[in-house]
């Protein structure tokens, strides 16, 4: 998130932490530039209007370096010409405040999403399916619904890991113990 109003940049990283992803924020257009060259983000939320270079410029470096990381300008200019400049030059979305953080969180999804090649939010492995926009899980016909941030699909992971792993049927199994078994 690259957003100069403190209280906003916060409230929006927060917001998408409650909503399972990983947040690095900046207050001005270098650090936002910085970061989002140095790092590899599955996307990028700028304000166009933040001290230099503006989002704008951001994205224009960013396009010019060759990074294709889908971005969402969410910005309080919402002239047609800012947003068809905004659209034009290579952002992936527009979003203008004031604002829903749930529309928001559905367009950066969607922006992820088109950028792997997969616009439908249903992911299937084996027997379970997962709705990455509704975070709604299914395995083997059963359907299971998480919205806690830090657990999505907890039930999905308990179950599979029962299903992998036989023993741990009279236990419990964090997701994080499944996945490092998984690994192995």
């Amino acid at each position: 998130i690259v957003e100069d109003s403190e209280l906003l940049r916060k409230s929006v990283a927060e917001y998408l932490r409650e909503e399972g992803f990983a947040v690095d924020s900046a207050a001005n257009g270098e650090d936002g530039l910085f970061n989002a060259l140095q790092w590899e983000y599955d996307a990028l939320v700028l304000d166009v209007m933040v001290p230099a270079p503006d989002g704008f410029e951001i994205l224009r470096q960013l396009r010019a370096a060759g990074n294709t990381t889908p971005v969402l300008f969410l910005t309080a200019r919402s002239a047609l010409d800012d947003r068809l400049r905004g659209l034009d030059s290579g952002a992936d979305d527009y979003l203008v405040k004031p604002f829903e953080m749930a529309e928001m969180v559905a367009r950066i999804r969607a922006a992820i999403r088109r950028s792997r090649g997969a616009p439908d939010p249903l992911l299937q492995v084996g027997a379970l399916s997962i709705n990455t926009a509704s975070r709604a899980c299914c395995s083997k016909g059963c359907p299971w619904i998480s919205r806690t941030a830090n657990t999505p699909c907890s039930n999905c992971w308990q179950q599979t890991a029962e299903n992998l792993f036989p023993a741990t049927k009279s236990k419990s199994v964090s997701s994080t113990k499944m996945r490092t078994r998984c690994q192995t």
